[in-house]
């Protein structure tokens, strides 16, 4: 119990026995319910790290999380790990406490990548995996195969499926199809196995293709698809969109050539978008960098109210390309834009300090403005003036209005690293709210007022925060 719940704990309990006396039966024990902060560490012996594309909302209120984990049969992690590194997937309640939790892989090592609460109450999640023994499905002879894997309400695996060849090939997100199948998004660089007779864009031996890959609801490939050029082209993430097709995020260092004839090429590995129909077909494609140095890449996607969308990028670019006229901070800093329905640029801002910042996720708010969150290395510097650090590295919430100007923000964390493998949002509209889910290296210090599982090593770090960036606070239902 840390050091300001005992503070206030006897003026509390007081204040409890008279409000809760009336309600209480004749005789009966008098149990106190304590409100505790709405900040809670997950994880065992070793590092456990939830990933970006980390939480969804079960369908019966509570919350989807993964990542991956190197723990086995230790603290929250219950199940034995099958090799270096296995996908952790919790479900929690409404108060954070853990309602199953399961390990899901093999012998090799598996990053949780992506997780999406399916219309049954059970999840899908979608991860790379060097794994040879998989259950119920067959490992392609590459580094890593793309692993989707079903789990019903209770966490129990449905089924299991590998998709690849020998070449290694990854999924970056995974959303739910128009149809109630799974479309994952990634990237390719096989041409046998599952990807027998798909031409490959690169028209050689080298190089990936950004990859689509349709799941029916049994797990079985309904269709899949390449886009590129000839070098490196991938797909980073994926939204499924109000008219039943898909909005694509990625990145190419491809020329004008295959689908990107035509379009502007800029020094370095380009970010791009693409709108398709719902069988994959394109639609539409934008590109847009910065320069070679900057290393731009799309973390996430929103549909707007418009029918446009929002884009949370990374990059350490600089009043150059896409970016001309606009001067960043330093490091790696969050590029906000927006684009019309048919990826025109509307608007852009940089946001960031001296340190690197790193986005992880965006999204609209009612009043027309956006919420965005990540990992900052920055304190009281660029946007975060005024703001200091906890230490380290941080998670970082703020809002923005519809002309993407500063509305609010906060820096939450510890003494340790919290938001280096990203700092997750999840709107919870019925509870007036939001879930940010990140790690933590952290242990009773600052926002963080629970124990670390790890000695700081990492743990699973999940906050819910009202509107006004403060921490909720819950009911002791057993969290800890």
């Amino acid at each position: 119990m840390n050091a300001y719940i005992k503070k206030i704990l006897p003026v509390f309990l007081l204040g409890a026995m008279a409000a809760h006396a009336k309600g209480q039966a004749a005789g009966t024990p008098y149990i106190p319910m304590i409100d505790i902060p709405f900040s809670f560490l997950y994880g065992g012996a070793s590092i456990d790290s939830p990933r970006t594309h980390a939480l969804s909302l079960a369908a019966d209120g509570g919350y989807f999380g993964v990542g991956d984990s190197q723990s086995s049969a230790s603290g929250d992690v219950t199940g034995v790990n099958g090799g270096n590194r296995d996908n952790w997937v919790i479900k929690w309640d409404t108060t954070g406490k853990i309602a199953w939790q399961r390990l899901v892989g093999g012998n090799g090592i598996e990053l949780g990548t992506s997780i999406t609460a399916t219309p049954d109450g059970g999840c899908i999640v979608v991860t790379r995996s060097g794994s040879t023994n998989i259950p119920g499905t067959t490992f392609h002879g590459g580094q890593t195969d793309l692993l989707a894997a079903k789990l019903d309400a209770s966490g129990n695996i449905q089924w299991q499926r590998l998709v690849g060849g020998s070449g290694n090939d990854e999924p970056s997100k995974v959303a739910i199809a128009s149809d109630g199948g799974y479309i994952i998004a990634g990237v390719s660089y096989s041409v046998d196995g599952d990807l027998t007779g798909i031409p490959k864009y690169t028209g050689g031996a080298f190089g990936t293709d950004a990859w689509l890959v349709k799941l029916n609801t049994d797990g079985t490939i309904n269709w899949q698809k390449r886009y590129g050029g000839t070098d490196e082209d991938s797909f980073g993430g994926i939204i499924a969109t109000n008219d039943g097709g898909y909005l694509v995020t990625g990145t190419t260092s491809s020329g004008a050539v295959g689908d990107f004839t035509g379009l502007p090429v800029f020094a370095g590995p380009n970010p791009f978008i693409m709108k398709t129909d719902a069988l994959g077909n394109r639609i539409w494609i934008k590109r847009f960098g910065v320069s070679a140095a900057a290393n731009p890449y799309i973390l996430d996607t929103r549909q707007t109210s418009d029918d446009g969308y929002i884009l949370a990028i990374r990059t350490a670019g600089s009043n150059t390309g896409s970016l001309t006229g606009i001067v960043g901070f330093g490091g790696n800093d969050f590029w906000i834009m927006k684009v019309d329905a048919t990826g025109n640029l509307i608007t852009q801002k940089v946001f960031g300090g001296t340190g690197s910042d790193t986005p992880s996720s965006i999204y609209q708010t009612s009043d027309g403005g956006y919420i965005v969150s990540g990992g900052s290395a920055s304190s009281n510097t660029g946007t975060l003036t005024g703001v200091i650090s906890h230490g380290g590295n941080d998670s970082w919430v703020f809002n923005l209005d519809s002309s993407l100007n500063l509305v609010q923000q906060k820096l939450y964390g510890g003494n340790g690293n919290e938001g280096t493998t990203g700092a997750y949002l999840l709107p919870l509209s019925s509870e007036n709210s939001y879930l940010l889910l990140s790690d933590s290296g952290s242990s009773n210090n600052g926002d963080v007022t629970d124990l670390n599982h790890a000695a700081g090593s990492g743990d699973y770090w999940l906050l819910k925060l009202f509107p006004s960036g403060d921490i909720v606070w819950v009911p002791d239902t057993g969290q800890r």
